[in-house]
């Protein structure tokens, strides 16, 4: 019906198989519903201690949802709650980015979903020289549109840079494992790449440890 979302739920206890085909389908579900202008989340719901985890964030990533977990130790009624809650409204819609002039590449999700509550919204991405002025986040919530200024804050002299470039790097395989599974011929070259110079374990990088 027009003017409605359509929001699918993903229960499971198990370790649930063809994960890359679940998740490929979850894509194409969510673009084809916008691409007929209406709104389309997928969650992941995983209960119990032997939830494929891989299966369920990236469903949820993919369907721009969120993934929440209960184990054995949790109150199932408490868990459905608390689920309820994240999902019951968004905080924000419409989330894009002015990055104010700084070059931006490579940032992960392509496309922003929306912010859940309790439930952060990660950006990765690679930034080069000097903005004109501060990146500005834009979106819509409950009031309205909003914008909120963001200080960029740059790393100090002989701080570690590598850990900010590896979770860049996880971050971008993630993307990239989609666009492999959707039959992007370059995207295997890419992971393997970003596997090798971040010493990353992907499906085709894989390391040997010698005690």
């Amino acid at each position: 019906e027009a003017g409605r979302g359509r929001y699918v739920f993903f229960l499971t206890d198990g370790y649930v198989g063809s994960e890359d085909r679940i998740i490929a389908s979850t894509k194409s579900f969510v673009s084809s519903m916008e691409s007929k202008g209406q709104r389309a989340r997928v969650f992941g719901f995983g209960v119990g201690s032997s939830t494929n985890r891989s299966l369920i964030d990236g469903l949820s990533r993919e369907g721009k949802g969120v993934a929440v977990y209960a184990t054995t130790r949790d109150d199932p009624a408490r868990g459905v709650n608390q689920f309820f809650r994240y999902i019951d409204r968004s905080v924000l819609r419409d989330v894009s980015i002015d990055w104010g002039g700084f070059k931006v590449s490579d940032t992960t999700p392509g496309e922003l979903p929306d912010l859940f509550a309790s439930h952060p919204l990660v950006i990765h991405g690679r930034f080069s020289g000097k903005g004109s002025r501060q990146p500005v986040i834009h979106a819509t919530s409950a009031n309205g549109a909003i914008e909120i200024p963001v200080q960029v804050i740059a790393a100090k002299k002989g701080e570690p840079r590598d850990i900010a470039g590896a979770l860049w790097a996880r971050s971008r395989i993630r993307g990239l494992e989609t666009d492999f599974l959707s039959g992007d011929t370059g995207a295997q070259a890419e992971i393997t790449k970003l596997g090798v110079d971040f010493g990353l374990v992907t499906r085709f990088t894989s390391f040997v440890a010698v005690d």
